[in-house]
């Protein structure tokens, strides 16, 4: 994977972990800690996650020309703990519309060469 592709991980980071990040940070400083607290930003982060991954993964596979570029995207994805994979439980939560959905299907499709 050149440096353009690895590029769009680190973009994935700025663009979901770091306010993920900002959510927790936020929380525990202007709230006292507790099992409340944690809950309620638990389920902010996880709902911005469902929100803006799938965002993320349709204008990054936008970027992708070749079966290698999607594979080692992918993987990279996982092993940096942006994205669960397709066949995690959790990938249900992902908010798609259903337009953005069919072009990531299809690109992916595509690039993976399936019919």
């Amino acid at each position: 994977m050149n440096t353009d592709k690895r590029n769009l991980i680190t973009k994935g980071h700025y663009a979901i972990s770091i306010p993920i990040l900002g959510i927790y940070a936020s929380a525990i400083y202007f709230f006292e800690l507790s099992f409340l607290v944690i809950s309620i930003s638990t389920i902010v982060a996880w709902t911005f996650w469902s929100y803006m991954v799938p965002k993320w993964k349709l204008s990054s596979i936008k970027q992708l020309s070749s079966t290698e570029d999607y594979v080692n995207w992918y993987s990279n994805s996982i092993a940096s703990f942006l994205i669960w994979p397709d066949s995690n439980w959790f990938t249900q939560t992902e908010f798609w519309t259903e337009k953005d959905k069919d072009e990531y299907q299809e690109l992916r499709k595509s690039l993976l060469n399936i019919q």
